[in-house]
This record gives structure tokens, C-alpha cells and sequence, in this order.
């Protein structure tokens, strides 16, 4: 649909661009193993890809009834804001500078709606959510900042036939050449090669914005959602050639019936052919994310809801809401300490308990310590060095006072200490 709606062609150059994506993971960064799995980043890009279309043609959406379109856009950017805040705040905005230029004076008003719609729907999802922080005592920026970064996504290239820096680059100079010939036939044929040549351009300003080191750009959602507008944007290079190929040379006219099933089946057994040893060959990159999941899995798995508490990075505490607890490494250096003291002075001394309930320490407490990491990683979790030579050293002082400390879970470069404040209390096995 999108395609269609880019370049008026209703089967060929539509499907030529769906089965790249659809067929050919030896060309993206894409994990086999997760393929099912679902991507709230896919999920935000069936809305994006719409809106992308109806600010550059809005009466797509509002057909006899312009009346409905800031409505509509309204609806769809809430909707995004919903899904993902990486799309809403980080794919979104380039289109609006990349589209101004090429916007027509009669089409303005429908332009400022839709960054007006776009303003709207995005302060009230998120005053929304400030009050939800608020009002669950949670820090709105530690969220915001969270749900910009993923550190469950990681890039995998192990399935590639080229290097993924190399492959992007080989489509950045195909890219270039297109929109070297666009704005040629664009000066000629303002209405029909807009569309094509501003969403070539935006996908470009996108992989050169990735390049700057932005610092809650999250280069590993960005590779996620890429093969996307890659196989967009090379739906309408196919356009393109198409285009000359017609006009130029010799037109040959192929009806949809004959032209769809041979462009598919070439396409499949294209892919079949190509990528019968990937799942053999793919090299397994990115596990500590994995890790981190499957911990989390056996923990919820294993401990009683807010039975115990888990000490992580900030940006974990999107996953660790909800059933348990939240400590972060500051907190657990610089106010934990106090905490367990005072609880193990008092903790026969209920009265007290009562009247001070801040004092009083989860049942068990999962310290999650990450080896090795690699820098991408590293570079989202943010944690100083420093301050887990300050956790180690903490538990160890509290090993030194009496508290049971041992090791819950070991798998690659992460390590779970559980430092067990009251022994058979959060375990539902050992409630049992």
C-alpha cells in the first residue's frame, strides 16, 4: 500500500520491494531465532509509514472531507506515542524538516495541522504519562529516557553475506544516484517524482543523523526498523529504472496475472538458494540481552510478587516493574547500607517497624553485575565503573555482617548475587 501510494504502481514495483523484505535476511540485520517475536518498532512503523503518506498527500485521508484530517492525524501520532517513543520522537520529526521545503502553498495549512496534530497527540500521551509517573512515584525523565533506548535489541550480522556498515553504504550511493536522476525528472514532473524523492532523501538524513552519536540514539532500534526503509527506498529505485527502462528503451507491457507469480516465484527461489546454510552459519552476537531475559523469566518464575527486590541500571526499570522492586546501583551504595543496618537493629522490634516502613528490606535482594560487556551496551546501561567496584565491595561488607550472599545466576558475562535477608521467605519452592 505504501508503495502503491509513493508511485501509482498497484502490483509490480509494490511486490518487487515486499518480497526484498519479506525473503532476504542475508541482507539485514535480522536475529532468525526472534523472527516471530514481537516489535513494538514494527508495530509503530504500520502507523508511520501512513502518516508519512497523508502529510504528503493529505487527501489520501480525508478524500470529500477536509474537515476530518487533523482528526485523523491526531489519532495516528497518539497512536505512536503509545507504541514506541523512538518513532514518535526520533523517526518522526526528520520527516517534518525534510517534507517543508517540497510542501506546495495550497497544501501549507494541511502541513501545519499535521505538525499540530503531531504536537497535540504527543503532549497529551505524554502528560498522560508524567501523571502516571507521578502518581506511581516513578522519576518521568529515568522513563522517558528508558523507552528511548532498548537494551533487549541488539544488532546481529551474523546472517549477512557482507558487512552491514558496507551494505548500508552500498545503498547510500544507490540512493544518491536516484535522487541525482529524481531531481532531474523532478523539475519536469513536480507531482510524480515528489513523493519518491522526498522519502529517498529522509532515509538518508536518518542514516547520516544515526552517524552523528546522538546520545539517546539507539543505533541498535534504528537497524531494526532500517531494512524497512531500505526496502522502501529501493522499491522506488526499482521505479526508477522501471521508469527509464518504459521510456527509454523498448515498453513492454505485462499484464499483473503473468508479471506477479513470476516476480514471486523468482524471488523465492532467489532466496532459497542464497540462504540454504543461514540458519547453519549464523553466528550467535548480542547474547547478554538474551541473558537478562531469561534471568528475568526465572526470577518472576521463582520469587513471590514484591517478595524480593533487584538492583540494576536505571534504564532496567522498564522491565523490572511490576512484580518486584527497584533498586538502583546509586541507591544501593549510597542508601542501602543505612537501610539494613537500622532493619537488622530493629527487626524484632515491631512497634518501630511499623512507624518507620522505609526501613525495612525486601526479603531477598538480586544484584544484577554485567562482565565484559560490549560497548554498545555498555554505552546504554551507563554505569561507572567505579560504582560497581562500590556494589561488589558493599555486598562483600554485608557478607562481612552476617547476610547470606550467593550466587542465584551465571550464564556468559552476567552474574545474580542474591543477598537473603530473611532465608525461606521470598522463594515461592521454598514457601512451599
Amino acid at each position: 500500500w505504501f508503495i502503491d501510494a509513493m508511485t501509482n504502481s498497484l502490483i509490480t514495483i509494490p511486490l518487487l520491494g515486499t518480497l526484498a523484505f519479506a525473503f532476504f535476511f542475508n541482507l539485514t540485520p535480522v536475529n532468525v531465532e526472534q523472527l516471530t517475536h514481537s516489535k513494538s518498532t514494527f508495530m509503530a512503523m504500520t502507523f508511520l509509514l501512513p502518516a508519512i503518506i497523508f502529510i504528503r498527500k493529505p487527501w489520501k485521508l480525508y478524500q470529500r472531507n477536509p474537515g476530518v484530517y487533523f482528526f485523523g492525524m491526531l489519532v495516528i501520532f497518539s497512536a505512536i506515542a503509545l507504541i514506541d517513543l523512538f518513532t514518535l520522537f526520533i523517526l518522526l520529526p526528520p520527516f517534518f524538516l525534510v517534507m517543508a521545503p517540497f510542501t506546495r502553498k495550497q497544501n501549507w495549512g494541511f502541513f501545519l495541522k499535521s505538525i499540530w496534530a503531531y504536537s497535540l497527540g504527543s503532549g497529551i500521551i505524554m502528560v498522560s504519562y508524567a501523571y502516571a509517573a507521578y502518581m506511581k512515584d516513578i522519576d518521568f525523565g529515568l522513563f522517558f529516557r528508558s523507552n528511548l533506548i532498548s537494551v533487549t535489541t541488539s544488532t546481529t550480522t551474523g546472517n549477512m553475506i557482507m558487512e552491514y556498515d558496507r551494505l548500508v553504504f552500498i545503498f547510500q550511493i544507490l540512493s544518491m544516484l536516484g535522487i541525482v536522476a529524481m531531481s532531474i525528472l523532478y523539475r519536469k514532473n513536480r507531482r510524480k517524482w515528489k513523493s519518491p524523492l522526498v522519502f529517498i532523501v529522509y532515509v538518508n538524513v536518518l542514516i547520516i543523523y544515526s552517524r552523528v552519536g546522538f546520545s539517546y540514539f539507539d543505533y541498535d532500534l534504528f537497524n531494526e526498523v532500517l531494512p524497512v526503509f531500505i526496502a522502501c527506498a529501493l522499491s522506488l529505485i526499482f521505479y526508477l529504472v522501471y521508469y527509464f527502462f518504459n521510456t527509454g528503451l523498448k515498453r513492454i507491457q505485462i499484464t499483473d496475472w503473468v508479471s506477479a507469480p513470476l516476480i514471486f516465484l523468482l524471488f523465492f527461489a532467489g532466496a532459497y538458494y542464497s540462504q540454504q546454510q543461514l540458519v547453519q552459519r549464523a553466528a550467535k552476537t548480542g547474547t547478554l540481552s538474551k541473558n537478562i531475559l531469561e534471568a528475568y523469566q526465572l526470577i518472576n518464575g521463582s520469587f513471590i510478587p514484591y517478595g524480593y527486590a533487584v538492583v540494576n541500571a536505571n534504564i532496567m526499570l522498564p522491565i523490572s516493574s511490576g512484580s518486584h522492586y527497584f533498586i538502583s546501583y546509586d541507591e544501593f551504595v549510597e542508601s542501602y547500607p543505612e537501610r539494613d543496618s537500622i532493619y537488622f537493629e530493629y527487626r524484632n522490634d515491631k512497634e518501630f517497624l511499623e512507624r518507620n516502613t522505609q526501613f525495612i528490606v525486601p526479603n531477598s535482594v538480586l544484584v544484577f553485575m554485567y562482565e565484559n560487556e560490549s560497548s554498545e551496551f555498555a554505552a546504554k546501561v551507563r554505569v561507572n565503573p567505579s560504582t560497581k567496584l562500590r556494589v561488589l565491595s558493599e555486598m562483600e561488607t554485608l557478607k562481612s555482617k552476617g547476610r547470606e550472599v550467593r550466587l542465584f545466576f551465571e550464564k556468559d558475562n552476567l552474574k545474580i548475587y542474591e543477598i537473603i535477608n530473611n532465608p525461606k521467605a521470598a522463594k515461592i519452592e521454598e514457601l512451599l
